[in-house]
């Protein structure tokens, strides 16, 4: 199906984050890490932040803090022993106190730097519910390492319909970057034969880089890459 006009209103839906906000990734230096973002302008804030860290992962939990600076946040990496440790920084937030006022930081997602990160652009996506959507997906992704976030526009010119556009944020193997990647996936959802079609990013920027908001949900129509078969 072919995208209606775009509108800067869009709205975007994740079915990978619990909260349905995109997420947002950050590349690591070490193979297990999260990353905590502190806004400079609460730069007060730095040493009670780095207190209240310990308090939350002792030593043999915590294994050691990277430290950089963007224009807008100071960025700490905290490298962990394993990705158990990883989920319960996402799960449990820092809580730091500080002149009687509580403040709250999130550990975000930390991409190895071993692994090549890509953004799809998908159109054509089948218009079912979520659920659905999420488990064909996954499903026609899973042939890649890890796919880390499944997004779905809504993209009509009020901004409020889902009109079969979206991508997914998928992470591989570096020894997989000279290898063809599909452009045309096919879903066998009767009674009409399904066609996505996917046009691929890279996103291989250092710590600092985000997964930017792409404008261009229409993908390049190719038949050169192959059938997927549900």
């Amino acid at each position: 199906m072919s995208s209606l006009n775009r509108t800067v209103s869009r709205s975007e839906v994740s079915l990978v984050n619990p909260s349905g906000e995109p997420k947002t990734f950050k590349f690591g230096s070490v193979p297990c890490s999260v990353i905590y973002m502190l806004p400079i302008e609460n730069d007060e804030l730095r040493n009670p932040f780095l207190t209240a860290l310990r308090e939350a992962f002792l030593k043999g939990q915590g294994l050691g803090l990277v430290f950089k600076k963007d224009d807008t946040h100071f960025i700490f990496e905290l490298a962990l022993p394993s990705k158990k440790e990883c989920k319960v920084a996402f799960d449990v937030p820092v809580k730091v106190y500080y002149e009687e006022q509580a403040y709250t930081f999130n550990a975000f997602e930390v991409v190895s730097g071993s692994l090549d990160l890509f953004r799809v652009n998908l159109s054509g996506i089948t218009l079912k519910d979520h659920k659905y959507i999420k488990t064909q997906l996954l499903h026609m992704f899973c042939v890649y390492d890890s796919i880390l976030d499944i997004v779905l526009y809504e993209d009509d010119p009020t901004g409020s319909w889902f009109t079969g556009n979206g991508y997914v944020v998928v992470a591989r193997d570096r020894k997989y970057r000279k290898e063809k990647k599909r452009t045309l996936f096919y879903l066998d959802d009767y009674p009409l034969r399904q066609r996505i079609y996917a046009a691929w990013t890279q996103l291989n920027d250092p710590i600092s880089n985000e997964v930017a908001s792409d404008d261009s949900s229409n993908c390049e129509k190719s038949d050169d890459c192959g059938m997927y078969s549900d």
